[in-house]
């Protein structure tokens, strides 16, 4: 028995690194499904950083290694390796971090896409289910039809507490509601039907700020670095 243990620890940890691992390609592959500005160099790309990735044991932020990636990619043009990376950092695929300290790697930092793809799923699936109770039962209880859709206005404590969720404070909500309440919830003159991905965006956009600004306080050089010593 005792011998078995290690055995059995070392096959469910297996198992849950393999279904993490399957999860988020996954994931990946939902949001790249409905994208069309991705290229087979964007796909590429990714899916290099993913495999380094899942080397770090999904750990954030990676060093990169431009000519490992390249050669991953199967990518011989800087150029196009240079733009695919800038294109899925302003595509909200990664945060890229180039580094202005030859010494220094560049670094990358994985966007998780769990939040927003499962959130769209599962009202999809309750909007299905919802319809087709309705047209087997038509008295079916308004309260439970309501319970099953996402409320299209939303009251600030249930932003507060989603915010909350997705490790994020109060403080971040609050300007999200604020934003919003003030166009009345209407994006570009028409109703917000769901405002779960627009909070997810937000939260993304706020993350990607905060780390790039870490990265640029980490890596700023002293006002005296260039001068030369006496």
């Amino acid at each position: 028995m005792e011998k078995g243990i290690p055995l059995t620890r070392y096959c469910i940890n297996l198992i849950n690194k393999m279904s993490t691992y399957i999860h988020r390609m996954n994931n990946f592959g939902r949001k790249a499904m409905d994208d069309e500005r991705l290229d087979p160099s964007h796909i590429s790309i990714y899916l290099a950083l993913f495999l380094q990735w899942n080397r770090n044991g999904f750990r954030n932020p990676l060093s990169i290694n431009r000519t490992e990636l390249m050669g991953i990619s199967k990518i011989g043009s800087n150029t196009t390796y240079l733009k695919c990376l800038h294109q899925l950092n302003e595509w909200d695929y990664i945060i890229y971090m180039p580094s202005k300290n030859k010494y220094k790697g560049s670094l990358v930092r994985m966007i998780e896409f769990e939040p927003h793809n499962d959130s769209n799923d599962s009202q999809k699936m309750s909007k299905k289910w919802t319809s087709t109770k309705q047209e087997v039962n038509p008295f079916l209880n308004s309260e439970e039809t309501e319970m099953k859709t996402i409320r299209e206005k939303p009251i600030l404590s249930e932003i507060i507490n989603y915010f909350i969720e997705n490790r994020q404070n109060a403080l971040e909500a609050q300007k999200f509601f604020n934003y919003y309440e003030a166009f009345d919830w209407k994006k570009r003159g028409a109703k917000i039907q769901n405002w779960i991905p627009l909070a997810d965006n937000w939260i993304i956009k706020t993350k990607k700020s905060e780390y790039k600004t870490s990265f640029e306080l980490k890596n700023e050089l002293p006002a005296d670095y260039y001068k030369k010593p006496f």
